[in-house]
């Protein structure tokens, strides 16, 4: 598979080129380019009939393409914005891009496995590689107990998604997702194994993904982490935890929904409510998109719920990808001017740099799901596919924890243009480059354009 091996190479390049004195600008221009390329094999691969890889234990059809593709694209998007971030390294520059690198190796393993033992490597080196990301600021104990934190748990969810791989394989007798299908559409009796691996790997790949009641580290982890690293896990690494826990439990487990929908409904009740009742009493605008992340989880499980439309996934990890982009990037200036993520640095933040307010409050009315932005579509989308399923009460908490998330982010675009700045905030300097304009009006105009022209990624698949 041209894409992984390019995205390993380059990797395996950057942690060489760390040995030699190279400008930052010449390792962000390796770093995108291998993505650009890497990017370009991916599309290659459209409509081609699915290609077998490593043994088959990599199969790669039009979903895999989909989902590898928005992963490249939103990774590319939030590079660009990643100037001030890299910046501020002295040291070892070069091995925190061959991380992000090998992070996205991990993440197309666990998109476009078809057996597995491969999705747990590419679940391992993702989340090995996020661990030392997390705790990358060396010198900032938040950062150090992030990763800590991060790297505990992780261990323990990876104990938990084992037993459940094994207990399956010794069920099913093998690792390969046809066979394993097999095994659960064969109408024989099945095993009481199979059932309790089928509920460990939900519990691990919940974790991994943010769903409650596994969410406990993601507010700890996604405040003391950089803002940048934040930024990359909860987007680009949802999409592909999503992708990888839709497309096992539709081929795998859909033939015995009827055991594990109830679970999954419980799972997705808990996930809304709990994210949108703790942003609420937030103070820390990073915190609150930590919660904000979990609640989205919820609406991303929904998908898995109802099963059989990859299409309404797509679209909305797509929507709340770019539009948590956009939040962030405005965050890590108000941060980097402020010192601190709270809702007081926002301010009179329209008055005093109006490009940042526009972008934040876009992005907000997006996560909030408000007529003609992308996240409104996103949730028309899953709620329309859940009701018509038959999960009409878990459609009714869904727009109540939707009802309070409007008034948490409200609260920032109310700070933002309601409120006056003090006379410190009205001198703060928020730096900017152009290309980070451009790109935060692309985001601003992505926003807008799919919350009107749905369809331009919505029926993809």
């Amino acid at each position: 598979m041209i894409t992984l091996v390019i995205l390993a190479l380059v990797g395996l390049f950057l942690m060489i080129a760390g040995l030699f004195d190279i400008s930052r600008k010449a390792v962000f221009g390796v770093a995108m380019t291998g993505m650009v390329a890497a990017l370009a094999g991916n599309l290659y691969m459209w409509d081609k009939v699915p290609m077998a890889y490593f043994n088959r234990m990599i199969l790669i059809d039009n979903y895999d393409v989909a989902f590898i593709t928005a992963v490249l694209g939103v990774s590319m998007f939030l590079f660009l914005l990643s100037e001030n971030y890299f910046g501020k390294i002295q040291n070892y520059l070069t091995e925190h891009y061959a991380l992000y690198m090998f992070s996205l190796v991990g993440m197309i393993a666990m998109i476009s496995f078809n057996n597995l033992v491969m999705l747990f490597i590419g679940i391992e080196i993702l989340s090995v590689s996020l661990y030392i990301l997390a705790g990358s600021e060396k010198n900032n104990l938040s950062s150090n107990e992030a990763s800590l934190k991060y790297f505990l748990m992780g261990a323990f969810a990876t104990g938990i998604l084992l037993m459940g791989i094994t207990l399956i394989y010794g069920a099913s007798g093998s690792f390969y997702l046809s066979g394993i299908e097999q095994y659960f559409t064969s109408g024989n009796e099945l095993s009481p194994i199979a059932y309790i691996g089928m509920f460990l790997v939900l519990v691990g790949m919940s974790f991994k993904v943010s769903v409650a009641p596994f969410h406990f580290w993601t507010p700890d982890v996604y405040d003391g982490s950089p803002t940048f690293v934040t930024a990359f896990m909860s987007t680009v690494v949802k999409i592909a935890g999503f992708a990888a826990f839709f497309k096992l439990f539709y081929i795998c487990f859909s033939s015995v929904i009827h055991y594990w929908v109830e679970v999954v409904s419980v799972l997705v009740i808990l996930t809304v409510t709990i994210g949108a009742m703790t942003a609420i009493t937030q103070k820390s605008v990073k915190r609150l998109l930590a919660y904000s992340s979990v609640s989205h989880a919820g609406y991303m499980l929904m998908v898995v719920l109802v099963g059989a439309d990859a299409d309404n996934l797509m679209f909305y990890v797509v929507a709340y990808s770019i539009s948590s982009i956009v939040a962030f990037s405005v965050l890590m200036l108000v941060q980097e001017a402020a010192g601190n993520a709270e809702i007081t640095s926002f301010e009179g933040l329209a008055k005093v740099n109006p490009l940042l307010g526009f972008a934040m409050t876009v992005s907000m009315l997006s996560l909030a799901g408000i007529p003609l932005t992308a996240g409104f579509m996103a949730k028309v989308y899953i709620l329309t596919s859940v009701f018509n399923a038959g999960h009409g009460i878990v459609v009714l908490v869904a727009i109540l924890t939707a009802m309070v998330g409007i008034y948490y982010y409200f609260k920032v675009i109310i700070a933002i243009y309601f409120k006056t700045a003090t006379e410190e905030r009205k001198l703060f300097t928020y730096n900017s480059s152009s290309l980070f304009k451009i790109v935060l009006f692309i985001g601003i105009i992505a926003i807008i354009v799919l919350g009107i022209c749905p369809d331009i990624i919505h029926n993809l698949i």
